[in-house]
């Protein structure tokens, strides 16, 4: 289901945030990757970070409610944000305990390699975020 018109309302914990970057529409937009309530890797995009107000700018490791929908990005876990929805519920995740709270939310995604995420299947059917711990 690429690019649904249904927006709905998700809660985010914000991990991933990339430097902002030109956009086709004169905008500087970064991409976002979070873990929903559900314990799943999402992407949100367009945020123009820069130029939200002051209380819609997320930092990393804070949980966030907004609306999103499908983007009409192929990758299954790819979501168009409204920007103007974004509502922060929380503080950053603590880094005390060798940052355990923020290792409970992403230690469960992680992947030995990045062989065991792809079925071999379709490539535009595998999640293409990914925390993985391999070692040299």
């Amino acid at each position: 289901m690429v690019g649904s018109d249904v927006w709905t309302t998700k809660r985010v914990l914000i991990v991933v945030s990339t430097y902002p970057t030109p956009a086709r529409r004169g905008v500087e937009v970064s991409c976002t990757a979070g873990i929903t309530e559900e314990g799943e890797w999402i992407r949100l995009f367009p945020i123009p970070y820069r130029f939200l107000d002051p209380d819609r700018r997320f930092r990393k490791y804070q949980t966030i409610d907004a609306r999103i929908k499908r983007a009409s990005d192929p990758r299954p876990e790819s979501y168009e944000i409204d920007a103007d929805s974004i509502n922060i519920l929380s503080e950053p995740l603590t880094t005390a305990n060798n940052w355990q709270a923020r290792k409970d939310h992403v230690f469960p995604l992680m992947s030995s390699s990045l062989c065991e995420l792809s079925n071999g299947d379709n490539l535009m059917d595998t999640q293409h975020l990914v925390s993985s711990n391999h070692k040299r």
